[in-house]
């Protein structure tokens, strides 16, 4: 590999990872789509019987949670314990278990 062929492989490594970045953006609802005053942002894990995953969430101040994983749609709630429990429910291995609300 030249030099040229790296730079070319490191030039699509980053195209990508800009993409991707862009996607995530982008599923966010526009109230909390840029970190501004009033809006925090954060992370949590989840350990279910059969799986385990990251969700990340934002907060706008008075408004409600919005929170979302990987490769789910963003779910809304007035806390975040509302806007996790809607999550659960669409988790597919999850349908025929009882969420205590």
């Amino acid at each position: 590999m030249n030099s040229g062929d790296v730079e070319a492989v490191h030039n699509g490594k980053v195209a990508a990872r800009m993409a991707g970045r862009a996607a995530a953006r982008a599923k966010w609802p526009p109230e909390v789509a840029t970190i501004q005053k009033g809006v925090m942002q954060g992370y949590r894990q989840m350990k279910l019987p059969r799986r385990q995953f990251r969700y990340f969430w934002r907060s706008l101040k008075g408004k409600g949670f919005w929170l979302t994983a990987k490769d789910m749609p963003v779910f809304y709630g007035k806390t975040i314990r509302e806007a996790t429990i809607a999550m659960v429910r669409t988790l597919p291995e999850d349908q025929d278990c009882t969420v205590m609300d």
